[in-house]
């Protein structure tokens, strides 16, 4: 991180472990079905308010929720 951060590059990371998206992250997009975009926001915006039911199953799935 400490490179990525001094040379000021862009990292694009594709998980399907919410769990390690969440530590890792500055922004999360999740997608659904067809690369619909349903919420993109910091890891505490995605897990603390998922924008709708599909988001809010995909985190329960790894436990990544807000405490």
């Amino acid at each position: 991180m400490s490179l990525q951060r001094s040379l000021g590059l862009t990292v694009m990371m594709v998980t399907h472990d919410m769990r390690e998206a969440v530590i890792l992250a500055d922004r999360i997009a999740v997608l659904s079905k067809g690369g619909v975009l349903e919420q993109v926001g910091t890891p505490a915006e995605v897990t603390g308010e998922p924008a709708n039911a599909f988001v809010a199953d995909f985190l329960a799935d790894f436990g990544a929720v807000a405490d």
